[in-house]
């Protein structure tokens, strides 16, 4: 395969950002690198690391952080960039985050030393060497205000593929690391946590963390009726103690028909085996709660 090929394809899967050390990796030569420098085929960035050709948006400066120093990898705001989070970044340098045992020298980032970064918790985002989504929440959860620390673990266990299971699994093998910011972490995301061994969609994380404020029964998440099969045999959620079903409805007003009517049939089921449905929609969960734990 030409070299120029392999180099391109490098480049197109990095936002155009390649390394001396990858280059070498794919059998291209110092001095074909050197030669490519002088006759402006590739860009030097400094520290080994060049760019082969713009591509659009700012990524590529958090590529190039992260190829500055081997073995590292996107850090706090430039790891949730990476995972869509949606977290207001610093102005300044992108972050990565490297082994203590390593060096700490980049003029192309801003650098963290950590004794705790275990391949597991090191993921590959949008192409480039990240921390994994639990460990960037729990990096970033103390450092961050109180509601934009909700808004961060409240997105991230609903828009991602992060589960609860995981983030506390992340946050109890930092805590034992000794890492700063165990107990404020533990405060902001005690509140947040639902307990359930099961995923949740996003109105129903929120439906369930409000329902724990009113001090009714337990609630059994994604419970499976007795005369319900099949993947359309599980309802959101079951009053423990209670023969009472609580379903949840996020869909639009312009939804299909037929999915409305298929949940009449199913709700006039539960009531023939003498169980009791009650339906709330996205806006009475979201915008209208009051009404909600009052009725219930």
């Amino acid at each position: 395969m030409p070299t120029d090929f392999i180099v391109a394809k490098i480049a197109a899967a990095n936002h155009g950002i390649v390394s001396r050390r990858v280059l070498r990796s794919a059998g291209v030569t110092d001095q074909r690198i050197d030669r490519w420098l002088r006759t402006n085929r590739i860009t030097n960035l400094g520290l080994g690391v060049y760019r082969v050709f713009a591509t659009d948006g700012d990524l590529w400066r958090i590529a190039a952080a992260v190829l500055s120093i081997d073995g590292s990898a996107a850090d706090l705001h430039s790891a949730a960039r990476l995972h869509d989070l949606h977290v207001s970044a610093p102005a300044g340098l992108p972050q990565i985050v490297v082994p203590r045992s390593g060096t700490n020298r980049s003029g192309l980032a801003r650098v963290r030393q950590t004794g705790h970064l275990p391949e597991v918790d090191v993921v590959e985002a949008k192409g480039i060497r990240s921390l994994s989504i639990g460990r960037t929440v729990c990096e970033l959860v103390p450092l961050l205000s109180e509601p934009a620390s909700d808004r961060l673990v409240t997105r991230a266990l609903s828009q991602t593929a992060l589960t609860e299971g995981e983030l506390v699994a992340t946050e109890l093998a930092l805590a034992r690391r000794g890492r700063p910011g165990v107990q404020r972490r533990r405060e902001r995301l005690r509140p947040l946590l639902t307990e359930q061994t099961v995923d949740l969609s996003a109105l129903e994380r929120l439906f369930l963390l409000k329902y724990q404020t009113i001090g009714l029964p337990g609630l059994e998440a994604q419970f499976r009726p007795p005369w319900f099969e099949g993947a359309n045999g599980i309802v959101d959620f079951r009053i423990e103690g209670h023969r009472i079903l609580l379903e949840l409805d996020g869909r639009s007003w312009h939804s299909s028909v037929d999915a409305r009517l298929a949940d009449v049939r199913r709700d006039r089921r539960a009531e023939r085996h003498g169980w009791r449905v009650i339906r709330f929609g996205w806006d009475e969960v979201v915008h209208r709660w009051g009404e909600v734990s009052d009725h219930l």
